[in-house]
């Protein structure tokens, strides 16, 4: 599979759409600029595991009814590449996710301050 090919199976328009408005909520959440990179980089993985998943997942159906849009729908091949680099961008997700950390838990969102990364009482 090309890496064309791979990059239209993300869809990456809405992909680099939704990235770009975390990083401006980020932003506008008062995250420092590594703060808020690293918001974009996990919903950026997140949504190429989004989408790749969702062409793996539809392929055969894709193909079945003669969608020439879809890439994955004329290289059955393809399906496999695109399945992997879903599960490596999961993967990727859940690292980011722990290597910034995010909130601290269930329930104490509110009290959770992104300018400081800690829960206040």
């Amino acid at each position: 599979m090309s890496p064309l090919l791979l990059l239209r199976a993300c869809h990456p328009l809405p992909a680099l759409a939704v990235t770009a408005f975390g990083a401006l909520l980020a932003a506008g959440m008062g995250h420092s600029p590594a703060g808020i990179a690293a918001v974009a980089g996990t919903v950026g993985l997140s949504q190429l595991s989004v989408g790749w998943a969702n062409d793996a997942i539809d392929a055969a159906r894709d193909a079945a009814v003669g969608r020439t849009d879809k890439p994955l729908a004329g290289d059955p091949a393809g399906r496999r590449t695109v399945a992997v680099a879903a599960a490596v961008a999961t993967g990727g997700t859940v690292a980011a996710c722990l290597a910034w950390g995010g909130p601290p838990g269930p329930g104490s969102w509110p009290r959770w301050s992104p300018r400081t990364s800690t829960t206040t009482r």
